[in-house]
């Protein structure tokens, strides 16, 4: 039952779309605005929007794999297998536990959070959207960063530091930026 549970939550949010905010980030990407995307997010909604070059460092809910042998499954398989009585959710080939490729307390982050870290290393200015930077090490970014702004609806602890914070939502923010560097852009042609 409490299995049943999770699944509809997780569901959910597969089911999600991207809001506005999602698009405007694909948007900015596409148009070399900004260079990639790095979210502690597991729903794939920057994927959903369009957004291309994404670093998702805690994994996501589409992928799965098998902890003994490492064969790899959808995250629509561990559903299946938990909708049919199968829990845990087994590997067909070795009998191992399937589990989905999120990043949980005490797991090694994926292998392309070197090459996130590397961006932020090199890249002029980080916006940190929705976050609280409560969650180690990614709330470590901030520091190794050129310069970063805030957007969330509360204050952070990385506040005082920030070259600009917005408290307001990230779809507003988001807007309010993109109309302004559309604006700028045109002035400059």
């Amino acid at each position: 039952s409490k299995g049943l549970e999770v699944l509809n939550k997780i569901g959910m949010v597969k089911g999600a779309k991207p809001n506005s905010g999602h698009i405007i980030l694909a948007e900015m990407e596409k148009e070399k605005y900004i260079d990639c995307m790095i979210t502690q997010n597991v729903d794939g909604l920057h994927k959903k929007a369009g957004s291309k070059k994404i670093y998702e460092v805690h994994g996501n809910l589409k992928d799965a794999y098998c902890l003994i042998c490492g064969k790899k499954y959808s995250f629509d398989d561990i559903i299946n297998r938990v909708k049919g009585g199968q829990i845990p959710p087994l590997c067909g080939d070795c009998g191992g536990t399937i589990r989905p490729d999120i990043v949980l307390f005490g797991d090694m982050l994926p292998a392309g959070y070197p090459e996130a870290v590397e961006e932020v290393k090199t890249g002029d200015l980080l916006l940190i959207i929705g976050s609280s930077l409560e969650i180690s090490p990614v709330n470590t970014l901030p520091a190794i960063s050129k310069r970063y702004v805030i957007i969330n609806n509360e204050r952070t602890a990385f506040d005082n530091g920030a070259y600009i914070t917005w408290h307001q939502s990230a779809v507003s923010a988001l807007k309010s930026i993109y109309r302004e560097i559309k604006k700028y852009s045109h002035k400059q042609r």
